[in-house]
């Protein structure tokens, strides 16, 4: 059973045979610590040629008789499924060495310990109720700074520790701190994915850039002012009433019904918001905004589909007289 595991784990994450740190890894080691030690860059680089392999093979395979030779007739011949390989990374050089760069920058602001002093200056000025908040908005720079969601977290969970223990002036076991810190580390949470998601320097940005081929800042920037409005909820009906002492499900359902009307506020600001014109391209013009103009469509894409089924069963009843 140990060797079944092992085989499919392997290839998932290679990890040579030998002593790392206090474990002497061996192919009998369990599956546990064989993944814990692993490469992960060498289970890329040999998950990469196999997959050239397999590709060079299963073009190659595909050949129609009357094209000529079997080489000559093949989908791909292995020069051409290289050489494709080949062209289509060029594709993503540019973003392979934002991701060097992002990650070149994410070190040398963490090395500089941005965090932490930022957490001392702010420090003795900071109270229960403010607490989580400023670590929200702390964690979404940091984040959004590096690039990095779990960098973030790593630098800051001992840090909201020591916060929440300084601001609340309570023992450990105590109730109070450890609400206070519950809310805090809530807010580490939050502030990390928040910036990390918004961050033009974040590997799941750039990537995410590269695989639907646009721009790095277009995607950046069109995803900003949903995450912006997110982080202002997340503040007003969150971090602020929680660090005041509000109880959370009680913030939850206010937030639930605030929400939609802070929403409708803001689409009665002119040139700001607003509801958003639907087209449809059978009637080569708009049908109607927001909620409305979707029924519409629904409606027109439903007629439409009637239509055609029973025109589909006239030509079936014509076909069968």
């Amino acid at each position: 059973m140990r060797l079944g595991v092992q085989k499919v784990t392997m290839p998932v994450a290679t990890c040579e045979p030998g002593c790392y740190g206090d474990h002497e890894i061996t192919w009998d080691s369990p599956a546990k610590d064989i993944l814990a030690n692993a490469n992960n860059f060498a289970a890329f680089r040999w998950a990469a040629g196999v997959t050239l392999i397999v590709q060079i093979v299963f073009y190659a395979v595909q050949y129609d008789k009357t094209r000529g030779s079997r080489m000559k007739g093949c989908l791909l011949s292995p020069a051409e499924t290289i050489e494709a390989q080949l062209n289509g990374s060029q594709l993503y050089l540019e973003g392979i060495v934002a991701l060097l760069l992002a990650f070149t920058y994410a070190t040398a602001m963490r090395d500089l310990g941005i965090a932490t002093f930022f957490a001392d200056a702010l420090g003795e000025t900071l109270t229960p109720t403010t607490l989580p908040t400023v670590t929200f908005i702390l964690c979404s720079l940091f984040a959004l700074s590096t690039g990095t969601s779990w960098g973030t977290m790593g630098v800051f969970f001992p840090i909201a520790f020591v916060l929440a223990q300084t601001v609340t002036k309570e023992p450990i076991n105590s109730d109070a701190f450890t609400s206070e810190l519950e809310t805090t580390l809530a807010a580490v949470l939050g502030g990390a994915i928040w910036g990390d998601h918004c961050s033009p320097v974040s590997d799941t940005t750039i990537l995410s850039a590269m695989s639907s081929q646009v721009p790095l800042w277009d995607h950046a920037k069109t995803q900003f002012p949903y995450a912006f409005v997110v982080g202002i909820y997340s503040i007003l009906f969150g971090y602020l009433p929680a660090g005041a002492g509000a109880p959370g499900a009680l913030m939850i359902i206010i937030g639930f019904f605030l929400i939609p009307v802070f929403h409708f506020g803001l689409s009665k600001i002119p040139n700001f918001g607003g509801p958003i014109e639907v087209y449809c391209p059978e009637v080569g013009e708009c049908i109607g905004e927001g909620p409305r103009g979707v029924m519409n469509s629904i409606k027109k894409n439903f007629k439409k589909s009637s239509k055609s089924q029973e025109a589909a069963q006239e030509a079936a009843q014509k076909a069968a007289l």
